[in-house]
């Protein structure tokens, strides 16, 4: 799909997962332990698949029974949207949702979202970069409190490629070299770089991924 061999470019990634709508593919795990629900970093390369004004979730995380969920996801009106929200009450504990918009069904996005709730500045608690460039223009702009226990890294449902507690709002388009930090808040520089003026992927094997962290390569085809 997009890789780059040898020399000036030394990095390849050489497959992707491809989810299609209405086949409600997805990835789920759910951890048997709690790691660092404070802090973490989630990045990952994207392709939209399909574009048609429905919210389309990258990531997510909720318990059941009335539980905080989380996602990072397309809106309904295709722009990013980062949510913490308590279910049984709808209560907001924390949104970004950026002004721009994603419709290009051409092009791979590289997405980060990095949390640490337990920064005395409440700008710097959620950050979003596509691309290598940092997100600051936003609709929405609600930081959690401090030291806000979120849901990623929770004891609960965690997905790729759907919503976490009821398996709809799937993603419809490819996911390649996904990485789940549990624990750090790290920029886009740990996952990728610009070369020739264009962002291109590093190998992130030398990372440390923490408590229930990972990554997927997805490195065997046809599975």
């Amino acid at each position: 799909w997009m890789y780059a061999s040898g020399g000036f470019y030394g990095h390849e990634i050489s497959n992707s997962l491809r989810t299609t709508f209405p086949d409600s593919a997805f990835l789920e795990i759910t951890p048997g332990s709690a790691g660092d629900r404070q802090k973490f970093t989630f990045s990952a390369w994207v392709k939209r698949g399909r574009v048609n004004g429905t919210f389309q979730n990258i990531f997510a995380a909720e318990g059941d029974g009335g539980g905080e969920s989380a996602a990072i996801r397309f809106d309904s009106s295709e722009r990013l949207d980062f949510i913490f929200i308590t279910d049984g009450a709808d209560t907001i504990t924390g949104r970004l949702v950026t002004n721009r918009v994603f419709r290009d069904t051409g092009s791979w996005y590289h997405i980060v979202l990095a949390q640490d709730t337990t920064n005395g500045t409440a700008g710097n608690r959620i950050r979003l970069y596509v691309n290598g460039v940092e997100e600051t223009s936003f609709a929405t702009d609600t930081n959690p409190t401090q030291n806000h226990n979120g849901q990623f890294g929770a004891t609960v449902i965690h997905r790729i490629g759907a919503e976490s507690h009821a398996g709809n709002q799937e993603f419809d388009g490819y996911i390649a070299d996904v990485n789940y930090i549990n624990g750090t808040q790290l920029g886009p520089d740990s996952f990728g770089e610009t070369k020739g003026d264009v962002w291109i992927p590093k190998n992130t094997s030398g990372l440390t991924f923490g408590t229930n962290g990972f990554r997927l390569e997805f490195k065997q085809t046809g599975t």
